[in-house]
């Protein structure tokens, strides 16, 4: 999937679960979701996934120290608090710096290797296998990115790859409503049709 075809960004722990054939009700799709930003754009602090995103571009576009990013302040803040919050997997300041030589080093890989999978990084390891960039389908059919994969499209952004991995997690139910009365067909055959039909550009 081409990178720019997902449109909107969201933290996905706040939105409702999906239910049968991956549907999702309510209005998340109006309420909490932005507009993802570019990365060759700043954006500010209210903006959803800004610490990340202002990181990335601090790293990979401006060439800061990963001390100065804001996602380390941050990180070491937590490890430095009384008690220790741990945040993505790194409970001492120690696996902060590990954290962030791995971030490094997986932006030089993709530079080189181009964007691997998760299989082609973790072969047959059944957990990596869904830990794809996680996307949902609004009521209107856009494309939106959940609570995961933020650094690796970022840098895929920067480094100009033209497709990324993903899976589909969830879709609304009004989209599924409409596919199915487009084809003719059962929600899950039609959605399956739909996505099969889409080059997602």
């Amino acid at each position: 999937m081409a990178p720019d075809a997902i449109r909107w960004v969201g933290d996905s722990r706040e939105w409702p679960r999906a239910g049968l054939n991956w549907t999702i009700g309510g209005d998340w799709d109006k309420e909490l979701i932005q507009v993802r930003p570019s990365i060759f754009d700043s954006c500010p602090e209210t903006t959803k996934k800004w610490m990340i995103h202002e990181t990335v571009r601090g790293l990979f576009i401006d060439g800061l120290e990963y001390q100065e990013t804001p996602q380390y302040r941050w990180m070491m803040e937590r490890v430095l608090s009384a008690p220790p919050e741990p945040n993505w997997g790194c409970g001492s300041t120690e696996e902060v710096h590990d954290y962030f030589e791995v971030l490094i080093a997986t932006f030089q890989s993709m530079k080189t290797k181009g964007y691997l999978d998760q299989s082609q990084l973790h072969g047959k390891d059944v957990k990596k296998a869904d830990d794809e960039i996680p996307v949902y389908v609004t009521r209107s059919g856009e494309l939106c990115q959940g609570n995961a994969g933020n650094h690796r499209i970022k840098m895929a952004e920067i480094l100009g790859v033209e497709r990324v991995p993903v899976i589909f997690w969830g879709i609304h139910t009004v989209w599924v409503e409409k596919l199915s009365n487009r084809f003719d067909m059962p929600p899950r055959e039609s959605v399956l049709f739909w996505v099969q039909g889409s080059d997602f550009d």
